[in-house]
C-alpha cells in the first residue's frame, strides 16, 4: 500500500527525520485554509511538518510542495 503523507503546520513527523517510502503520495492543503479534511479520518495517513525558523507560521503551498519533493528526491533519487 502506498503511504500517504499530509503536510500540516503541526505534523507528527519532522520532514528532516522521517524516511519517506519509495512509493509515496503527498497532500498539500490550501494556503489559507489548510487541508479540506481531517488526516485522522484516514487510517495510515501520516502528517509531516516542515520546520520553520523565526516568526514564520506557514509556507506558500507551492514552496512546501517543492521542499517535500526535494527531500523525496534526496532520499530516493538515482544518480
Amino acid at each position: 500500500m502506498t503511504p500517504y503523507y499530509a503536510l500540516t503546520a503541526d505534523g507528527e513527523h519532522d520532514l528532516r527525520q522521517i524516511t519517506l517510502a519509495e512509493k509515496s503520495a503527498f497532500v498539500v492543503g490550501n494556503e489559507e485554509f489548510g487541508l479540506s479534511f481531517e488526516p485522522t479520518d484516514y487510517p495510515g495517513m501520516q502528517t509531516l511538518r516542515i520546520p520553520l525558523f523565526g516568526q514564520m507560521e506557514s509556507l506558500n503551498a507551492s514552496v512546501a510542495a517543492a521542499i517535500v519533493m526535494y527531500e523525496y528526491v534526496r532520499q530516493h533519487g538515482k544518480d
